[in-house]
């Protein structure tokens, strides 16, 4: 007999009493042939695939060996493999009739009228920098690339190779470029970034300005010219707005101004996602709703900014006499100002961090804790520095709480 144990380990069915059956179911023609029932009964036995397994029992050292069958698993056929949802795709978008494309017959001669009354200044020194954005969210980045090359600043740092040259990847002082990449910029943010990368930039909010302003702004930005080596002239605008308000479609967009249409009140908007919208004119009334429509994630209107290049610093004169007097005149200045935590140490690839710290954390923090006293905001300053930072002159800090 099988024990239990090897009954567990190998179910298998067993097909003796088929096979007996079969036997007893066969007749003998006389030539010897099996009869035709036998035949078919043999027919109509299913096909297996035969193994013969030898089993020991587990008290007896004498083997038995006992033929049984593994009947085969019908498999089903792989379902068909389910294509996946192809991706959106757009080639471009349609510009909206009451705006002109710049390519145009109307477009030209928009641009022949106001390249005659001397208001396409602008529209050079941004040409010769004209930037496709090479992210979706990158048009804040891009926009001011462009100005940033087009004012001829130096940016101090290679971009490839040996070559100094403003690129959307350099611009990370302010906000990380990942974080760049997935939200964009907002309005403070590109006036930050102007300024730690050698622009003079002055910020217009919508609430706090006018359309005159607005216009007669345009008019200083178009009609100036281009900086060079000699001169610090030419300022550059750059226009934060809601396409949608212009009956274009996304929402908040950077893009800077290449020329103005007096006489039709239409301002050149070179918009850097050039993918999707080429160059256009715009009525400037309508630019102007467009800055006033607020920005979701900050709950303040847009605006307009003014970019000129940073007035370079002299030269150091040679004459030995002159800077002794200049350093004693520092170091007077330094006797009269008392030093205090503003003054501080630390390594140009930390800036991300800080700002991100003294911009987001410390606010939030004071929030939550609101500080009784101007020592307590001190001293709430001083122990939540990030690590970046290393203060110059502690005890001069410490005097102040």
């Amino acid at each position: 007999m099988l024990t239990k144990g090897w009954r567990t380990l190998c179910p298998l069915v067993v097909e003796l009493s088929f096979a007996n059956r079969l036997q007893h179911s066969s007749t003998l023609c006389v030539s010897g042939a099996p009869s035709t029932r036998a035949h078919q009964a043999k027919s109509k036995r299913p096909k297996v695939i035969q193994q013969e397994c030898r089993f020991f029992s587990s008290t007896s050292s004498s083997s038995s060996s006992v033929p049984v069958s593994i009947p085969t698993k019908t498999i089903d056929p792989p379902l068909p493999l389910q294509e996946p949802t192809p991706a959106p795709s757009y080639f471009r978008r349609p510009l909206p009739e009451h705006l002109i494309s710049f390519t145009s017959e109307e477009g030209r001669q928009v641009f022949r009228e106001a390249l005659a009354d001397k208001y396409m200044e602008s529209f050079f020194p941004l040409s010769q920098q004209y930037t496709t954005q090479q992210e979706p969210a990158y048009c804040g980045l891009t926009s001011l690339t462009m100005c940033l090359n087009a004012l001829d600043i130096d940016p101090q740092r290679n971009w490839k190779g040996p070559w100094r040259y403003f690129a959307e990847e350099l611009l990370d002082c302010c906000t990380p470029i990942e974080l760049v990449k997935r939200r964009g910029i907002t309005f403070a943010e590109f006036a930050c970034l102007a300024q730690c990368n050698g622009a003079a930039v002055k910020m217009y909010r919508a609430d706090c300005s006018s359309l005159e302003e607005f216009r007669s702004l345009i008019l200083e930005a178009t009609s100036r010219p281009s900086p060079n080596s000699q001169s610090e002239e030419g300022p550059l605008m750059v226009v934060s707005y809601a396409r949608n308000v212009l009956g274009q479609t996304g929402v908040g967009h950077f893009s800077p101004i290449g020329g103005y249409n007096p006489g039709r009140d239409l301002a050149l908007v070179m918009d850097t996602a050039r993918f999707k919208y080429s160059s256009h004119w715009v009525p400037v009334s309508l630019l102007w709703e467009s800055m006033k429509n607020p920005d979701v994630s900050t709950g303040r209107s847009r605006g307009y900014f003014i970019l000129r290049r940073l007035q370079m610093s002299p030269l150091p004169s040679e004459k030995p006499e002159c800077n002794s007097k200049k350093k004693k005149k520092n170091e007077a200045q330094k006797q009269k100002v008392p030093r205090s935590i503003c003054e501080l140490d630390m390594s140009s690839d930390a800036w991300t961090r800080v700002v991100h710290h003294f911009c987001t954390v410390l606010p939030t923090t004071l929030k939550s804790n609101p500080p009784s006293q101007v020592s307590d905001v001190i001293r709430l300053l001083i122990d939540l520095l990030p690590q970046e930072v290393n203060l110059i002159r502690m005890s001069d800090a410490a005097s102040l709480v």
